[in-house]
């Protein structure tokens, strides 16, 4: 089982009895999987620490799910904006 996510990645259902995570982007690196909510970041998960953290409060330049690429470094995903093929540079680890 996963932890549960930092509550900073929640925002608060319409009872307010809930918390939800809307997730607008993701991606797996090396041992860390990143997730990105509009207006609230991007956190990683390290799955061999078995712990999260915010990475900042920029998101991932993305919509849905990227593919990393090791042996060239960079992530591929869809732009949001013009909705075609992009290529980034996956995220420094650590």
């Amino acid at each position: 089982a996963l932890p549960a996510p930092p509550r900073d990645l929640y925002r608060m259902g319409s009872d307010r009895e809930r918390a939800f995570c809307y997730v607008a982007a993701s991606m797996g690196a090396g041992t860390r999987v990143w997730v990105s909510a509009p207006d609230r970041g991007t956190f990683s998960f390290d799955t061999a620490c078995h712990a999260w953290r915010k990475e900042g409060d920029w998101e991932l330049p993305f919509a849905g799910r990227a593919l990393f690429v090791p042996d060239l470094g960079l992530c591929f995903g869809i732009c949001p904006h013009r909705l075609c093929l992009c290529a980034f540079n996956a995220p420094p680890p650590g």
